[in-house]
């Protein structure tokens, strides 16, 4: 028995009203037994009993009532992976590209480059170039700083390498110390 409770019995067994104090503490006890009245409702403070799942978040009760658990927002970090519609629902582990040739599937539409799983790029620099269209950098020029595709000097355009963080499909499409990673350029 809590001693709050066993105070407050004592209290009113010290009254002048005792037997009608004593019959509503008798009938409330019986209430309680039979789940009409629950102690912790009045103490609850509107807290979700039972607590809620990982995926749910408790939306307190007013004026004594219980809280509700509602579903926390789509996508939300959980133990193993995201939420969705309230539970916790398990993402599929990526498909690891360390150690493997750059081209390689990695799923959904995905390949490998350079132990990077990521989406294609879908340009390349050709040897030689008419547009920079063509071109993973988006840029086709003439060394003698004529428009292309047929240079002053006789010689094709080529494509202009990639900078840092521009598009790329192989190590050779980056300008120099940098490296295709994931089909960006990187130094």
């Amino acid at each position: 028995m809590h001693a709050d409770r066993f105070n407050g019995l004592t209290r009113i067994m010290m009254t002048t009203n005792a037997r009608r104090r004593a019959l509503a503490l008798a009938l409330s006890g019986v209430l309680g037994l039979r789940g009409l009245v629950q102690p912790d409702d009045a103490t609850a403070g509107g807290k979700c009993k039972p607590k809620c799942v990982e995926c749910k978040k408790c939306k307190k009760g007013k004026k004594g009532k219980k809280g509700k658990c509602k579903p926390k927002s789509e996508g939300t970090e959980c133990s193993t992976g995201t939420c969705k519609s309230g539970s916790c629902v398990a993402t599929a582990a990526p498909i690891s590209c360390q150690g493997k040739i750059d081209g390689t599937s990695c799923g959904g539409g995905q390949q490998c480059s350079r132990g990077v799983c990521a989406t294609p790029v879908g340009c390349s620099n050709p040897i030689f170039c008419a547009t920079g269209s063509e071109c993973c950098s988006g840029s086709c020029f003439c060394n003698d700083g004529t428009a292309p595709p047929i240079c002053n000097d006789g010689q094709p355009a080529i494509c202009a390498r990639s900078a840092t963080g521009q598009k790329c499909s192989k190590d050779s499409d980056c300008s120099s110390d940098n490296f295709c990673v994931g089909f960006r350029c990187q130094a």
